[in-house]
């Protein structure tokens, strides 16, 4: 199992933070402060889970052109 790293894109994130943004651990390696948040005092990163592939969709599809490919 796996989990992404995502932090808050504006002007006040962390260096840190920034850092990790978008990257991908596995869930034995999770580090509260390391590669987990909170990494700092009133850090606003999370994390989410990684539950399959990643694949592009266009912005102008539909859910049933969605089905026919997928």
């Amino acid at each position: 199992m796996e989990y992404e790293f995502i932090a808050v894109l504006d002007n006040r994130t962390t260096p840190r933070c920034q850092a990790l943004d978008w990257k991908i651990f596995l869930l034995e390696e999770y580090s509260v402060g390391t590669n987990a948040p909170p990494m700092h005092p009133r850090c606003r990163s999370t994390i989410c889970a990684v539950l399959g592939e990643n694949i592009q969709i266009p912005a102008s599809m539909n859910f049933s052109d969605y089905k026919k490919i997928y």
